[in-house]
C-alpha cells in the first residue's frame, strides 16, 4: 500500500493487510496498537453491549497490550466472557450478538487476528443497530451505516499507527513540559480526548511547531488510547 492509499483508504481490512505483509505484523510495537486498535473498535459498540464479563474483557485486553497484566489473567477473562457470551446466546439478543463478540475478541492472542474479526464485528453491530431487529436481510440503511463504521475505523487506524508507518516523527524534548506531559497522561488514562484541543495549546506554548503534531491534536478524530501523538509525548512504543 503506498502512502496516497493509506491516507485515503476507506476499508480496514486493507490497511491491516500491510501489517499481514511486511515485518511490522511481528514487531512488538505493532502488536501492541493491532490490539489497542482492536479494542478501540469494540468501544464503538459497546452501548450495544450488556455483558459485564465481556465489558472486564475488553478493559484486560487493553491493559494486556500496555503489559500491565500477564497472559493468563488474559486466558481467564476470555474463559468468563466466552461463558457468559454462550449463556447470552441461548436468549434471544437484540443485535445478534456482534457487539459482545467484538469484546469478546479483543482477547484473542494473535493481535492481527483481533484487529480483523474486531473491525468486522463491529461493523455488523453498527449495521444492525441502523435497522430494526426484525428486519430480514441486509438493506440500504445497514449498507450505510457499516460504511460509516468503516470509515471511522480507517480514521481510528491512521490515528494510532500514522507515525510508525510512512512518516515517522521525532518529539523535541523541549516540548515535553510538565503541563503537556500530565495532559497526556491523562488523557491516556480516562480517554479524554476532547482535551487534545488543548495538549495542541500547550505543545505551542512549549514551542512545537511540528504542523503534523498539532494538526492532528486539532482534527476531528476520532481518537483512541495508542494515539500517535499521546504515544509520542508519553514515549510508548
Amino acid at each position: 500500500m503506498t502512502k496516497d492509499e493509506w491516507f485515503t483508504c476507506s476499508d480496514p481490512r486493507k490497511m491491516l493487510e500491510m501489517f499481514d505483509k511486511t515485518h511490522f505484523r511481528q514487531a512488538k510495537w505493532a502488536r501492541r496498537r493491532l490490539r489497542l486498535f482492536a479494542c478501540a473498535c469494540a468501544r464503538r459498540v459497546l452501548h450495544l453491549n450488556n455483558i459485564p464479563q465481556l465489558n472486564q474483557a475488553l478493559e484486560a485486553s487493553e491493559n494486556y497490550a500496555d503489559w500491565q497484566i500477564p497472559m493468563a489473567k488474559i486466558k481467564c477473562v476470555r474463559q468468563a466472557g466466552f461463558l457468559a457470551m454462550t449463556a447470552r446466546e441461548r436468549t434471544p439478543c437484540p443485535w445478534d450478538g456482534y457487539a459482545e463478540r467484538a469484546a469478546f475478541r479483543t482477547t484473542e492472542i494473535n493481535p492481527y487476528r483481533a484487529a480483523l474479526d474486531v473491525c468486522a464485528e463491529a461493523q455488523w453491530a453498527s449495521a444492525w443497530h441502523a435497522q430494526p431487529v426484525s428486519a430480514r436481510g441486509v438493506g440500504p440503511e445497514q449498507e450505510s451505516a457499516a460504511a460509516r463504521e468503516r470509515a471511522q475505523q480507517c480514521h481510528l487506524l491512521r490515528d494510532i499507527f500514522w507515525s510508525t508507518t510512512f512518516q515517522p516523527i521525532d518529539i523535541d524534548r523541549r516540548w515535553l513540559t510538565s503541563t503537556v506531559i500530565d495532559l497526556a497522561q491523562a488523557i491516556y488514562d480516562e480517554r479524554a480526548y476532547d482535551r487534545m484541543l488543548i495538549l495542541a495549546d500547550a505543545l505551542m506554548d512549549a514551542g512545537c511547531d511540528n504542523d503534523d503534531i498539532i494538526k492532528h491534536c486539532r482534527g476531528d478524530g476520532p481518537h483512541a488510547r495508542g494515539c500517535w501523538v499521546v504515544d509520542l509525548i508519553l514515549g510508548k512504543s
